[in-house]
This record gives structure tokens, sequence and C-alpha cells, in this order.
């Protein structure tokens, strides 16, 4: 009996040290400027991280208006252009998780761990986070930016990286801890 106990014991203690205690995280800072002009519509948003050679690995949050009546908020997703051809287009909307209304001027954070959602299945790399915007600017013109940031996934310390767009994305920040 006592060695079954202590068998046991020493099983759950090495499950429990080899489990890592906190999870690797991701914050991502956004904003999105207030832009003067007389007709403005809130732009498209769609985050994700891609390798080096422009395959999304993950998507973060994809921002379009999803209450549009028979979809019709879905015909405008191909002016995110880039996120549309690495892999957007191959989406079944919405994306459980990752799509949510379009936001207004502002500063949004998402916060993102290893133990769940789109980090889960990250591998070990060189990343670039993506962020483009995509809103119409007349009737026959769309707006758009994208900005990157390149990071090494999982991180080894705490860093802090900072990008900035000219006119469609404000401040972007990403934070990344072990």
């Amino acid at each position: 009996m006592f060695i079954r106990s202590s068998i046991s014991a020493m099983l759950v203690c090495t499950a429990f040290l080899s489990t890592p205690l906190t999870a690797a995280t991701m914050d991502v800072s956004v904003e999105l400027p207030q832009i003067e002009t007389h007709n403005y519509r809130r732009p498209y948003v769609a985050i994700w991280i891609e390798t080096f050679n422009q395959e999304q690995v993950a998507h973060l949050a994809v921002w379009y208006k999803t209450k549009a009546p028979n979809n019709k908020g879905l015909k405008w997703l191909p002016d995110l252009s880039h996120w549309w051809k690495r892999g957007g287009k191959d989406q079944k909307f919405p994306i459980d998780g990752v799509t949510g209304a379009t936001r207004g001027p502002g500063v949004e954070t998402l916060h993102f761990d290893t133990t769940q959602g789109p980090l889960k299945d990250l591998k070990p790399g060189k990343y670039y986070l993506s962020l483009e915007a995509a809103r119409e600017h007349t009737k026959q013109t769309v707006a758009r930016e994208r900005v990157m940031i390149s990071f090494t996934w999982p991180p080894t310390k705490a860093e802090l990286f900072n990008t900035k767009g000219t006119t469609e994305i404000g401040a972007v920040s990403l934070n990344i801890a072990p």
C-alpha cells in the first residue's frame, strides 16, 4: 500500500513539474485614429500572425460589419487585401472567437495566451504580427493601410514592440512575455 501511494505521489509531482506554471502571453494594442471627414465609416480590421514567407498561421481578430442584413458585411472583406489573399478568403465566417464588430476611433487591447485560442498551437519560430485596416473613403476608393511587427515565439523574456501607421492605423504595440 505504501509503495503504491508513493508511486502515485511521484507521478503526480512529475506531471506537475513538467507542466509550465505560467503561459506565454501576447497583448496587442491598436489605435484607430479619429479621421476628420464628413462621411466617416468605421474601418474593417484584420489582425493575424504570419511567417516570414507570408503564410498565415493564426487569426487574432477580424472586425467587420457583422450585423449587416443578409451578411452584406462580408462583401467588403476582400478590401483587406493582404489578409484576404493570404488566407482570409479560405475562412468560414464568422470565425469563432476571432470575428467582431467594427470599432470606432480609440484604442483596443487584445490579450492572448498559450493555454487556448490562436497561440495554443503556435510553433517556435520567427513571425510577423500583421494588422490591416480598410474603410470606404469615397464611393469609388478604399483607404487602406498595413503595419507589421516582427517577433520570435515563444518569448524568452518580456519584450515590447511598437510601430505606428500613417493614416488609417495609429499606434500599435505588441507585448509578449514568457
